[in-house]
């Protein structure tokens, strides 16, 4: 018997070697954390100094990783054209420090910038946001009456939309901008010295007089600098109350944006409380808003999930001139576009990155490009929402839920929901109560457009989508 008991004993002590062996290792997500937008904003204001350029980046780059403790090195390879998603790599517990170098030479076609920094990794996971610093400028020409753009025998680069020249210089150095014009008219010339995050931008004005505008810029302070020859006008953009910028589309005659709100503002600049638990936000009868699962990384790809309370909240959580939509707007949106299930499905964004598989009927012609951005779900009291199960045709849990499976959005309209009961008993307590209309589009489905009452309290966190008063 003392045997036996030794070789259990034995036995359960290689098992937690084995276990502690195993946890040893977590992993560390890297993303690039853009740098706050900046600038005079005047709470109502229309247009802000804020640069509309959204960078041009090489196709990788590599995070180099050391260990503090025995000087060991990693190398995460990491893919620019997904920055915004986060990217792993598994790494013994420990300190760590990272660098990321991307050097660049006098004139170059991608931002050239550097970031370093320290993290920890004792459990798990870790997130490391990266903070992207450059020393360069940038120069942009609008490609309208140009034949081409140099600067000392360095051609330009153009857009892939063929929308405009751009080169990032140097901060500090002397450019000598040469702009062919069409039809054979002489070059214009014009010297000027590129300043560190600054922004100068040009376009051809036959009337010669000057017309400036914005400009902004999705990763670092880029500030707006007005030139001899001024800003173009950018067009189809809105500002919200904290400065983000999103692109707007009309359909029929409705303008909408083309993105999740992410402001965590209303239009007169007062701020939306912020609750990453979700248990914090029942029996809350004010605006509230997280990321999905806590996680910022999200923000620029879903927008923020917020409850019915800010949705509906009189100081407009939408920019001003803009608001949250009714009922009656996307039943109007879902009549113009005539869906059925039969597709397609004229709204969703395309693509497996931003749905799963198989993303039905999916074409996006409206150009509103609808994200699976998921919901933040709570159990309502009085009634057990898996009675209700056939409304939902894939797992349900209350919390943070099915991203990339369901984006929903809220209507400012209120309504009462009820759920069904045996007409021969008494009505339970809890089956109808008010709530708000609310737009779901499915991967699994063509979305009918059409606003149904929501199933569940204003407590719960979901899109916002802001549509123009008027357009």
């Amino acid at each position: 018997m003392k045997r036996f008991l030794t070789f259990i004993a034995f036995f359960s002590l290689i098992a937690c070697q084995s276990y502690e062996e195993q946890t040893a290792d977590g992993q560390a997500s890297f993303l690039i954390g853009y740098m706050p937008q900046f600038g005079n904003v005047e709470i109502n204001a229309r247009q802000l100094r804020i640069s509309a350029w959204e960078h041009q980046m090489a196709a990788s780059m590599e995070v180099h990783i050391q260990s503090t403790a025995d000087g060991s090195s990693h190398v995460l390879n990491f893919t620019l054209s997904n920055s915004n998603l986060p990217q792993t790599i598994l790494l013994p517990y420990g300190t760590y420090t990272y660098e990321v170098t991307l050097d660049g030479r006098e004139m170059e076609q991608y931002l050239p910038f550097r970031s370093e920094g320290t993290f920890e990794l004792q459990g798990p996971q870790a997130q490391i946001s990266m903070q992207a610093e450059s020393s360069y400028g940038l120069i942009t020409v609008l490609n309208d009456q140009v034949d081409g753009v140099s600067s000392e025998g360095q051609e330009f680069y153009l857009t892939d939309d063929e929308e405009f020249y751009y080169l990032y210089v140097a901060g500090g150095s002397a450019v000598s901008l040469t702009v062919n014009p069409k039809d054979g008219q002489d070059p214009i010339n014009r010297e000027l010295t590129v300043g560190t995050s600054e922004h100068y931008h040009f376009f051809i004005n036959p009337s010669g007089e000057p017309n400036s505008s914005l400009v902004d810029l999705v990763m670092g302070e880029f500030s707006y600098t007005e030139e001899e020859i001024a800003l173009d006008n950018l067009t189809n953009v809105v500002y919200d109350a904290d400065g983000n910028r999103y692109r707007t589309v009309q359909v029929g005659n409705q303008v909408w944006m083309a993105e999740n709100l992410r402001t965590s503002s209303y239009c007169n600049g007062d701020p939306i409380r912020r609750e990453a638990n979700p248990e914090n936000w029942d029996d809350v009868e004010e605006g509230l808003w997280t990321y999905y699962d806590d996680n910022e990384a999200y923000g620029p790809i879903y927008g923020k999930l917020y409850n019915g309370y800010a949705a509906t909240d009189e100081r407009n959580i939408c920019p001003c001139d803009w608001r949250v939509p009714t009922k009656e707007d996307f039943e109007e949106l879902a009549q113009l576009l005539d869906q059925d299930y039969t597709g397609p499905d004229r709204m969703k964004d395309t693509g497996f990155e931003h749905w799963k598989s198989p993303n039905t009927g999916a074409t996006n012609e409206t150009g509103m490009t609808m994200r699976g951005g998921g919901m933040l779900l709570r159990q309502t009291p009085q009634r057990d929402r898996e009675e209700n199960r056939w409304h939902y045709p894939f797992p349900l849990r209350v919390g943070y839920n099915w991203l990339h499976l369901v984006g929903s959005w809220w209507t400012q309209t209120e309504g009462e929901f009820r759920f069904w009961w045996y007409a021969s008993q008494p009505e339970p307590p809890g089956y109808r109560f008010n709530t708000l209309y609310v737009m779901d589009l499915r991967f699994n489905s063509v979305g009918y457009v059409n606003p149904g009452v929501h199933d569940g309290y204003k407590t719960e966190g979901m899109s916002i989508r802001c549509i123009n008063e008027n357009p």
